[in-house]
């Protein structure tokens, strides 16, 4: 018997990585947007999600690496 993909793979065997832009004039309220502006807050979030076990990490980053691919 052939397993899906998914179900053939081992807990932390492999990752998705989702980034998001947070400081998004159009999207925020005028409040919300310029708080993040007024305190420096991080602009960026990461979403890592183990595809086996939906485990899920979040973090924010005032960079975003776009060498991330190939860790």
């Amino acid at each position: 018997m052939i397993l899906p993909f998914y179900e053939a793979l081992l807990p932390f065997q492999e990752f998705q990585l989702d980034t998001k832009h947070l400081l998004d004039k159009n999207s925020l309220p005028t409040d919300v947007y310029n708080h993040l502006v007024k305190f420096n807050l991080p602009q960026y979030e990461w979403n890592i999600i183990d595809a086996k076990t939906r485990t899920r990490c979040n973090a924010y980053f005032f960079i975003i690496f776009h060498h991330i691919e190939y860790l």
